[in-house]
């Protein structure tokens, strides 16, 4: 559980210290996810920084005009690739708030 903390604190530093909207969705969407020890090591591998530039890059190559974008679905794809996110590593999570 420790070490799913520290990958939890990290991905939030990174988070607040890049600041806007697009790192908050990341850091939530990896939040969610970090549920066990594979998880939480690739979190800590990798930097928040990396990811949004390769999705930055993306919105580059797919923009009609001066407006580039990348769904929501698709940073949440690209997340998962860029972090191993996957039903393997992440297993069936319930969020106990759903059950409310």
């Amino acid at each position: 559980m420790e070490e799913i903390n520290r990958a939890r604190t990290k991905i939030t530093k990174e988070s607040q210290d890049i600041g806007g909207a697009l790192a908050i969705f990341i850091e939530e969407h990896v939040n969610k996810a970090c549920t066990n020890e594979a998880v939480a090591k690739s979190v800590q591998e990798k930097s928040l920084k990396d990811l949004i530039k390769k999705i930055e890059d993306e919105a580059r190559k797919n923009r009609t005009g001066n407006v580039g974008c990348v769904s929501d679905e698709e940073v949440k794809e690209m997340a998962d690739e860029f972090y191993g996110l996957s039903a393997k590593t992440v297993g069936d999570v319930i969020d106990v708030l759903d059950l409310i």
